[in-house]
């Protein structure tokens, strides 16, 4: 059985296990410099890093903002050795159980079949993708902006609101 435990600090018992996953699962341009990553998550009270357990052990994780309107799922990634055995699916289905707004997400163009298979993965959960230009503001000075896609769950249309959702996400989470 998957657990979701909220997390205001990464021990020293799951250190290792995050950044590793953390930097495995996504690309550069795609992710902070693990080392901001822990503060922000310390002193910025809209950010939620929660620590996805089974068999009390960890085996993924989901980084999230509390915004006005809804909630920001910024990364969420399980160990590659568990990959394929529903861990992701469950994961978040229990995630979006606890969650009171409706949520929005980044995804890749779906170019490769990886790309496709991670865009297949949310819509089979009740998310939709909205085909409208988005580019994710770098995380630091030295990175670029990333083309991506955004989809959205619950009751949010992204197009209709892409002006509210795209400047919350730059002023709050990407500043």
């Amino acid at each position: 059985m998957i657990q979701i435990e909220t997390l205001t600090t990464i021990t020293d018992c799951y250190q290792e296990f995050v950044e590793q996953l953390y930097i495995s699962s996504f690309p550069p341009e795609e992710r902070r410099n693990f080392k901001d990553l822990m503060p922000l998550c310390q002193s910025e009270s809209r950010q939620t890093f929660n620590l996805i357990v089974k068999g009390g052990k960890p085996v993924g994780f989901l980084i999230s903002w509390h915004l006005d309107d809804f909630v920001f799922l910024e990364h969420f990634a399980v160990d590659h050795h568990l990959r394929g055995r529903g861990i992701g699916k469950e994961s978040i289905r229990l995630w979006l159980s606890m969650q009171q707004l409706p949520v929005v997400l980044e995804v890749e163009p779906p170019v490769h079949a990886d790309q496709k298979r991670r865009i297949s993965f949310y819509e089979q959960l009740g998310f939709r993708l909205y085909n409208v230009d988005y580019w994710q503001p770098p995380y630091s000075p030295e990175k670029s902006a990333v083309r991506l896609l955004l989809m959205g769950y619950g009751d949010i249309d992204v197009i209709k609101q892409l002006d509210a959702v795209t400047g919350k996400l730059r002023q709050i989470v990407y500043r």
